[in-house]
């Protein structure tokens, strides 16, 4: 769900000043690489090399680059994102910057000086890899310490929700979540929360929560994450989704995973439909009470 209240934080502090670093970068390697290749030429065509510095290819340049932030868009400050698929991002997207800019240059100045071009990209891959790491780490380190970080709450209090508690407290709490707390239904005497875990209400006190967290220009929820079946839960569930949507707050479904099996799954996409993949094989793997559909999965 989209916010229509203008430019993001996330753009403002960390995709701006990144946009801004990467074209810095780049106009200085790309006149580095100039005047290291431009000595080792033929004089006839030193002069061809200059003017590529001029600021029509600079031009060019710029195209190059906002062409390939279209395919590969920055998410060096995505929350769920790993140090290793930024690196992996930024080497496509100075790819494709090259690849544009050398059709661009072949059909502007009818030449394609291919040791500057290797020269310059190679240069500016590796300095744009390491700066988005840095860039990612930096980020990490700032909601570590409390900064930047979003507001959550989870709906239900089943396996997946406490599992799910851990990995956004424990686990990715260093890139940026705050769980404030769970609402369930579920008897406060047999109820087994997380140590440090704070019980919030019931899941019918959950839209009034939304209501009071975003009233009179507050921002103190973000996201909700709900393991509550939605079948069995119906109108408790659509209830908290369209309080969702009415205060711009993203709504999570948290699939239950242990009415089936305890071995591990892997999430499969079959077009629009998603499916769970038993990692073992069927024939070993024992089933349990699947509900009243008897899916198996």
């Amino acid at each position: 769900m989209a916010s229509t209240r203008g430019i993001s934080k996330d753009t403002i502090y960390f995709k701006i000043p990144a946009f801004i670093a990467d074209i810095l970068v780049m106009v200085f390697i790309f006149e580095m690489s100039l005047r290291i290749i431009a000595p080792t030429m033929e004089a006839a065509r030193v002069s061809d090399v200059d003017d590529l510095f001029a600021i029509p290819s600079l031009t060019l340049l710029l195209v190059a680059f906002g062409i390939s932030l279209i395919a590969v868009k920055y998410n060096h400050h995505v929350r769920k994102i790993t140090v290793s698929a930024v690196a992996v991002r930024t080497a496509v997207r100075t790819v494709i910057t090259g690849f544009v800019f050398t059709l661009l240059v072949g059909i502007q100045f009818k030449v394609v000086p291919r040791r500057f071009i290797l020269l310059n990209f190679t240069l500016t891959g590796a300095a744009l890899c390491a700066l988005h790491v840095m860039f990612t780490l930096y980020i990490r380190h700032l909601r570590q310490i409390g900064r930047n970080t979003v507001p959550v709450v989870i709906v239900g209090s089943d396996k997946s929700a406490v599992e799910l508690y851990g990995e956004l407290h424990f686990g990715m709490g260093i890139k940026g979540y705050r769980v404030q707390g769970f609402f369930t239904d579920e008897d406060q005497q047999s109820l087994a929360l997380p140590e440090g875990a704070r019980l919030l209400g019931t899941v019918s006190e959950v839209s009034s929560y939304i209501e009071d967290m975003k009233s009179d220009g507050n921002d103190s929820l973000s996201e909700v994450y709900c393991s509550l079946s939605p079948s069995e839960n119906t109108d408790a569930v659509n209830e908290i989704i369209r309080a969702c949507e009415k205060h711009f707050v993203t709504f999570y479904y948290v699939q239950n995973r242990d009415r089936y099996t305890d071995k591990p799954m892997t999430r499969l996409d079959i077009g629009n439909v998603t499916v769970l993949r038993v990692e073992d094989e069927p024939s070993g793997t024992e089933i349990k009470d699947a509900g009243v559909d008897g899916t198996r999965l």
